[in-house]
């Protein structure tokens, strides 16, 4: 029986064991980034605080406001406040002036696929898994990197389930980038991990620059060879609104301090338009789907998953019965999807949405007859196990958002919506 990866459930940064996930501010408001370019090179405030008794560290976290529940080891403790420490550093930054910040920044969207023969170690499974390509692209962007002197270019995956930026670890040693072992946990489809270490990264994207932004260091060998990375939420929140016109290939960003931008029919008739919620700690987008007039289901809008999925209990809400045959079929062979972790996570069964997808209740929905109906996954998933309290039974792929000519995500916090267009 053949084993597919058919996508990459996206990896949630945090500095913690927790899952408080890495939080995004602005670049040019951001706090700790002379700060996290010394820690690089200088790691006494992490040893002073290390000598610190447990009961202080508890005591300084109570005055940022921080809970220790669930930070059962001192170590723990020892990071959580070396982060805070490091974010409450003020760093003197200058605004940009109004003509040196482009109103919209447009940069192509590129599309590629799982290698072809590639075989990949899979920390609960022996004999590990081998890659059958699937046929939905990832989307990429390019950013160009000057670091030292030197220029080049990085293809990154456009993830708008992760909170901040990953680099494979060839990368970071090719280019000689800075490296932290500052402890970052990462959580994929089978659970949560340490990644290899921290760095960070300045980068253009058109004619502005960025950063510099932390970047995990962790081995993505599930995602195509001609990724070196994946881009997040850490960048993409800098912007008030986020298009990915997939009808055009661009990815368009529009500057934080003009209003949302106005619908426009080139992108396509309006067919969505819900109010997206965002998972506490962890900073991801959420959003109720409807799926052939059945639900709501909430579901992550998960740019970097090849494939859209539910668990168990997205069934349950759905109104399907574990036994209806004529709704869920079981897949002939098995499919896994593989995390940051290396753990994969079964698939075991299928729907598919034929008639309608919509977003929210109010919404005429993206039409799936004929040749578009869209395909379902169900298994059990880690990650949609760990955020079952915030009542997240699913995740929004690719391939869905792919059906669209364009998606639109407003990132204000008065605002937050998710627009579909047709």
């Amino acid at each position: 029986m053949g084993v597919y990866i058919v996508g990459w459930l996206s990896i949630y940064l945090s500095f913690l064991n927790d899952g408080t996930a890495f939080r995004a501010v602005p670049v040019s408001k951001q706090r700790s980034s002379s700060l996290l370019a010394d820690s690089i090179q200088d790691f006494s405030l992490e040893e002073k605080i290390r000598a610190t008794p447990a009961k202080q560290i508890k005591e300084e976290l109570a005055s940022f406001g921080v809970s220790t529940i669930g930070l059962f080891e001192k170590e723990d403790l020892v990071q959580r406040l070396l982060l805070e420490k490091i974010e409450s550093v003020p760093t003197e930054y200058k605004e940009p002036s109004s003509n040196s910040l482009p109103s919209v920044i447009s940069t192509p969207l590129y599309f590629t696929s799982l290698d072809a023969g590639l075989r990949i170690a899979a920390v609960n499974s022996d004999d590990g898994i081998s890659v059958n390509p699937s046929e939905k692209p990832y989307a990429a962007i390019k950013v160009q990197v000057q670091e030292k002197g030197t220029s080049f270019s990085l293809q990154l995956l456009l993830d708008t389930a992760c909170s901040g930026l990953v680099l494979r670890p060839s990368v970071v040693k090719k280019w000689n980038l800075p490296k932290s072992s500052m402890p970052v946990t990462m959580t994929g489809a089978g659970g949560s991990s340490v990644a290899q270490g921290l760095t960070q990264l300045s980068f253009d994207v058109g004619d502005k620059s960025f950063g510099p932004l932390p970047a995990a260091i962790q081995d993505i060998g599930a995602l195509p060879r001609s990724l070196d990375g994946i881009v997040g939420l850490s960048f993409l929140q800098q912007f008030c609104s986020v298009d990915m016109d997939f009808a055009m290939g661009q990815l368009r960003l529009y500057d934080p301090d003009m209003p949302p931008p106005l619908i426009d029919s080139a992108n396509g008739t309006l067919v969505g338009n819900a109010k997206m919620c965002m998972i506490p700690q962890l900073g991801l987008y959420a959003v109720d789907v409807y799926l052939g007039g059945r639900g709501p289901v909430k579901m992550l809008i998960d740019s970097g998953a090849s494939f859209s999925a539910l668990n168990w209990n997205g069934i349950d809400k759905l109104g399907i019965s574990r036994d209806d045959e004529s709704f869920l079929k079981r897949l002939g062979s098995p499919m896994c999807a593989m995390g940051s972790d290396s753990n994969v996570a079964q698939l075991t069964h299928r729907i598919h949405v034929s008639s309608v997808l919509q977003v929210g209740n109010k919404s005429r929905g993206l039409s799936l007859k004929h040749d578009k109906r869209l395909p379902i996954d169900i298994g059990n998933i880690a990650i949609l196990d760990a955020l079952a309290s915030y009542n997240v039974v699913g995740i929004l792929g690719i391939d869905a958002l792919m059906k669209c000519s364009c998606v639109r995500l407003q990132l204000e916090t008065e605002k937050m919506q998710l627009l579909l267009f047709e």
